[in-house]
């Protein structure tokens, strides 16, 4: 049986690593939702994510595209090599476009949107 608490004595390499490097970690990541999970790891991991020189959200619903902008709200990165934004086209996710062009054309500078053919307008 593996006990979750930490050993003693162990020293956590990963976590005393420059913020820099783990950002460049990070980039490896599929999603900017998996880089985000990272802040559960401990408060020195909490907002490692928001400095990642790139972000890729797919947003599927009211409640993603809500989460998508509590992200956007906390990215500080000075630096923004790209932004990936899949969007299924639905109605209700109208309001929320508008914010994430702006914030894409104002700080990022390679922008990829993808609007989903398949998807209805109810």
């Amino acid at each position: 049986m593996t006990d979750d608490r930490k050993i003693e004595g162990a020293e956590d390499l990963i976590s005393n690593l420059p913020d820099v490097i783990l950002q460049h970690i990070l980039c490896f990541v599929p999603t900017t939702k998996d880089a985000i999970s990272t802040s559960l790891l401990s408060r020195r991991w909490r907002y490692v994510w928001c400095e990642v020189p790139s972000l890729s959200l797919d947003v599927g619903t009211l409640t993603t595209a809500a989460w998508v902008n509590e992200a956007l709200t906390r990215y500080t990165a000075p630096k923004t090599k790209s932004f990936h934004l899949t969007i299924k086209y639905v109605m209700k996710n109208i309001p929320y476009m508008d914010t994430w062009i702006k914030f894409a054309i104002f700080l990022i500078s390679s922008t990829t949107v993808r609007l989903s053919s398949n998807s209805t307008l109810s």
